[in-house]
C-alpha cells in the first residue's frame, strides 16, 4: 500500500515538473510575442536605455553624476550595465521598444516565475499550486507591465515579496532582500509599517530581540557596501537625491493617470493640482496621506490582533498596504498597482478567498496599463476601473478583520464562502 502510494507521488512530482517546465516555455513565447508585436511605452523605455549607456560609459559610480535624468535607485541600473556590456561583446544594438531591450525585463519575469515555483513548494495540492503558477506566470495585467508597456516593477514587487515571506523565519535575509528591494525602487518603502509592527510585536510580546537585531543588521549590510561605493566614486551625495529625494513630490497632479479614488470616484479632474485646497484648509495632497495613515493603522491593528500565521499575517497586510498605497494618496502612476497584484495572488498560498481580490485586481491593473498605452484616459474608458479598486480595497479589510480574531470582524456582514470557515487550503 506504501509502495502504492510512494509510486503515485513520484509521478505526481514528474508530471508537476513537466507541467511546470511547459509552463516556463509558454511565459517566455507569450512574452516575446507581445514584446514583437507592441513598442510599449517609448519614452520610459528610451531612458533605460540611456541609463545604461551612461552606466557603460561611466560606470555605475560615475553615471549619475554623468546623467541628470536617472531617478531610479542603482539596483536596475547595475543589471542594466551588465546586460549592456553583454550585449556589447556580442555587437547588439539597444533600441527603445525593440527585443534587444525587452529581452532584459522577459528573463526577470523568468527568474520570478522560477521563484514562485520555490515559493509555493509548501503546496501539497498540486491543483492549486498549479492554478497559483498560471495566475502568476500568465498574468496579463504582469506581462502587459514587462513585455508590453516595457517596464521592470516585477523586480521591486518579488523583492517586497521574498522579504515578507523571511521575515518571521529567516529575520536577517529579510532585512538584507528588503534593502536591496528599496535599492531597486524607493516604492518598495510602501511595506515598512508592516515589517516594523511585525518586529516590534515580536520583542514586546515575546520578549525576543533577535529577529530585530537580525534583520536590523541585514538591513544594514547592503545599504553600507552602496553608501560606501556611491562614497568612494565621489557621487553619494547626487544618487540619494537623484534616486530618492528629488524623486518624492515631482508630479503634481492628483493621480498620475492611476485610477483610484482621485480618478474622478470623488469628484475631482485628475489633472487637478493637488497642493490645492480640499476643505477646511487641507490641502489635498495632505488628506490622501491622511487617508493612507489611517489606512496604515488599521493595517497595523490587524496584524497585532490577527489570529493567522506568521507569513499569512505579513502577506495579507502588505496586499492591503500596497493597494491603500495605490488608492489613497496623490500623484500615484498606474503601474503602482503591481507590488499589491504581486502580494494578492501570493496570499493565495495561504487563503483560497482571495481569489477575487486577485482576478478583478489582474483585470483593472491590465485595463489600467492598456488605456494609457493607449492614450485613451477619459473618465468614460477609466472611471469604472476606480470603482471596482475601491472595491477590492474594501473587500481586503474585511477579508483582513475576519482573521484578525476581534469583535469588529463579527461585526461585519457575510461574505461568500470560498473554502472552509477559516479559508485555509
Amino acid at each position: 500500500m506504501n509502495d502504492a502510494h510512494e509510486m503515485d507521488s513520484v509521478a505526481d512530482r514528474r508530471k508537476f515538473i513537466g507541467f511546470v517546465i511547459l509552463l516556463l516555455m509558454c511565459a517566455g513565447v507569450v512574452r516575446f510575442l507581445l514584446a514583437e508585436e507592441y513598442t510599449g511605452f517609448i519614452s520610459d523605455q528610451g531612458l533605460f536605455v540611456q541609463w545604461m549607456e551612461s552606466v557603460r560609459e561611466y560606470g555605475l559610480g560615475g553615471a549619475f553624476a554623468a546623467n541628470g535624468n536617472i531617478n531610479y535607485p542603482p539596483l536596475f541600473l547595475w543589471v542594466m550595465g551588465l546586460y549592456g556590456d553583454l550585449l556589447h561583446a556580442l555587437g547588439i544594438s539597444t533600441y527603445a521598444g525593440a527585443i534587444s531591450f525587452k529581452f532584459l525585463l522577459i528573463l526577470i519575469d523568468l527568474a520570478a516565475v522560477v521563484l514562485a515555483v520555490w515559493l509555493t513548494a509548501g503546496i501539497s495540492n498540486y491543483n492549486w499550486r498549479s492554478f497559483i503558477l498560471v495566475l502568476f506566470a500568465l498574468n496579463p495585467a504582469l506581462m502587459t507591465d514587462s513585455a508590453v508597456w516595457g517596464q521592470v516593477d516585477m523586480l521591486h514587487s518579488m523583492l517586497m515579496l521574498l522579504a515578507m515571506m523571511w521575515l518571521s523565519n529567516r529575520p536577517f535575509m529579510s532585512g538584507v532582500i528588503f534593502a536591496l528591494a528599496l535599492l531597486t525602487k524607493f516604492q518598495a518603502i510602501t511595506v515598512l509599517p508592516v515589517i516594523g509592527i511585525w518586529l516590534l510585536i515580536v520583542l514586546v510580546k515575546e520578549r525576543n530581540f533577535r529577529p530585530l537585531l537580525m534583520w536590523t543588521i541585514g538591513f544594514i549590510t547592503p545599504w553600507m557596501a552602496a553608501l560606501s561605493y556611491f562614497g568612494a566614486a565621489g557621487s553619494l551625495g547626487i544618487m540619494i537625491s537623484q534616486a530618492y529625494t528629488d524623486a518624492v513630490g515631482f508630479y503634481i497632479s492628483v493621480t498620475m493617470n492611476a485610477m483610484n479614488i482621485w480618478f474622478y470616484i470623488i469628484g475631482i479632474a485628475p489633472g487637478t493640482n493637488d497642493t490645492e485646497i480640499l476643505a477646511a484648509g487641507v490641502t489635498m495632497r495632505n488628506f490622501g496621506f491622511g487617508l493612507l495613515f489611517i489606512s496604515v493603522i488599521g493595517i497595523c491593528l490587524y496584524v497585532y490582533r490577527s489570529r493567522e500565521e506568521s507569513t499569512a499575517v505579513l502577506l495579507k497586510a502588505s496586499a492591503a498596504l500596497c493597494l491603500a498605497f495605490f488608492m489613497l494618496p496623490t500623484e500615484i502612476h498606474e503601474r503602482y498597482s503591481i507590488p499589491a497584484l504581486v502580494f494578492t495572488v501570493f496570499v493565495l498560498l495561504k487563503d483560497k478567498r482571495w481569489v477575487l481580490p486577485a482576478g478583478l485586481l489582474t483585470l483593472t491593473v491590465m485595463m489600467n496599463l492598456i488605456i494609457v498605452l493607449d492614450n485613451n484616459v477619459t473618465a468614460g474608458t477609466g472611471v469604472w476601473i476606480a470603482i471596482v479598486n475601491v472595491f477590492v480595497l474594501i473587500w481586503m479589510h474585511r477579508l483582513l478583520w475576519m482573521g484578525a480574531g476581534s469583535g469588529i470582524a463579527e461585526s461585519l456582514p457575510s461574505l461568500p464562502a470560498l473554502t472552509n470557515e477559516a479559508g485555509e487550503l
